[in-house]
């Protein structure tokens, strides 16, 4: 067994698993996207003990140059061990879930990962050691610049950094991403809800009545406080009612159900895997933002709101005056000049600012702007006159004003009947 594996003996990049290993194209492209690795080093004492050490630190894979850099402080075990000239081994993965089995010797995790050897060298040209730790840079930070972003590297910078390049010799690529782990058959099978790959970031378990309550606790504030969807209701309930505010809300509730099983079954984690699907769901989600935008500029605006008397009666239109001037004309002759109904010469002076026929100012108190003086005028049949005035005014709190649509103001009724 010990001679098998005896690096003099076997190629130590050789896998035991020839499915799961990848070939020269695969290691590249996982080197490429990766940002984070580990570089395994030796110090060799002078009895012959050695000493092993790992690293994690950022890294640049360079393909036109066969090596990958990598740097750490001007002093430091890693520094020490490189300058010994041992060989340098380098690793970088990619972890996705665990794999649930019934089988303990059958749980296993998604994993790609490269192992690369070689020898490292410390790098001392000024020029090197620049363009390498800018190409480390760009790589870890695609968004920085040197020189534009960030200032660029200077000879100061250089003498306080170990700047390492490690040129591969030969290196090993391995995958294993299945979608579910190896199941034994003379055991009774996982529940669907423990089959599926669990992520490092979940926490599984099966649910209890404490965490029900736990989640219930903290959805049930997130129901009453006001944010941009409880904000929309209470609007929709003012303007449409109940029978508008209600349907919108049992969708809204629903939605809420509907993404919170998705995120309980772990079918995110699912359709993350899928890149297509992603961008579907992106396509459609955007071109359904675009549709509600559209229709929000499309649709009309809110219809203004009453402002009482004063504000429906200016609302009507010439009709509805000439309609007011007619039933005054008909009103007895009390010897008093009321002027003419507004809309007519001088008739806002002589309705609305005061004067004689007072008491008709009062029967038609709707045609005067809003903010002109209104004072009751007393007359010898009472501060509404005569009892066909008090008639007419009685119709019309009873019809209330109408606007230009047809429709009658309660508001307008109210404040008309209080002075009837």
């Amino acid at each position: 067994m010990t001679d098998f594996y005896d690096p003099r003996q076997r190629e130590p990049s050789l896998s035991r698993r020839p499915h799961n290993r990848r070939d020269n194209g695969w290691i590249s492209e996982l080197l490429r996207r990766g940002r984070i690795g580990r570089v395994a080093t030796l110090w060799q004492g002078e009895d012959g003990q050695a000493f092993p050490f790992i690293t994690p630190l950022a890294y640049v894979y360079r393909p036109q140059y066969g090596d990958i850099v990598y740097h750490t402080n001007i002093v430091g075990r890693l520094r020490a061990n490189t300058d010994q000239g041992q060989p340098a081994t380098f690793e970088t993965s990619e972890i996705g879930g665990l794999l649930p089995s019934n089988s303990p010797l059958e749980l296993s995790v998604q994993y790609r990962s490269v192992i690369v050897f070689g020898r490292a060298r410390v790098l001392t040209d000024p020029d090197e050691k620049r363009g390498a730790l800018t190409e480390l840079s760009q790589r870890v930070f695609p968004g920085l610049r040197m020189g534009q972003e960030t200032r660029p590297i200077t000879d100061a910078d250089l003498a306080r950094t170990s700047v390492y390049s490690l040129h591969i010799e030969r290196w090993s690529g391995k995958e294993n991403w299945p979608d579910e782990a190896d199941q034994e058959g003379n055991w009774p099978a996982l529940p669907a809800h423990l089959l599926h790959p669990w992520h490092l970031t979940e926490r599984h378990g099966p649910v209890t009545l404490t965490t029900l309550a736990a989640l219930v606790a903290f959805l049930l504030p997130l129901q009453v406080s006001p944010g941009p969807a409880n904000v929309y209701f209470a609007v929709l309930g003012a303007r449409g009612g109940v029978r508008r505010a209600v349907p919108a809300l049992l969708g809204y509730l629903c939605g809420v159900v509907i993404v919170t099983l998705l995120l309980g079954f772990a079918l995110d984690a699912r359709v993350f895997r899928q890149p297509a699907l992603m961008a579907l769901m992106s396509v459609a989600g955007g071109l359904y933002l675009t549709y509600l935008g559209g229709q929000m500029l499309s649709s009309p605006g809110a219809p203004a709101p009453e402002v009482g008397l004063a504000g429906d009666f200016q609302a009507h239109g010439t009709a509805r005056r000439a309609g007011v001037a007619a039933e005054s004309e008909s009103l007895p002759d009390r010897g008093v000049d009321a002027g003419p109904v507004r809309g007519g010469p001088g008739g806002d002076a002589a309705l609305c600012a005061g004067g004689d026929g007072g008491h008709l100012r009062d029967v038609h108190r709707g045609l005067c702007a809003v903010g002109e003086p209104r004072r009751p005028v007393e007359s010898p049949a009472g501060p509404l006159g005569t009892p066909a005035e008090r008639r007419l005014c009685r119709r019309r709190a009873h019809d209330g004003p109408v606007d230009d649509l047809g429709r009658h103001s309660r508001v307008a009724r109210l404040n008309t009947s209080n002075q009837c």
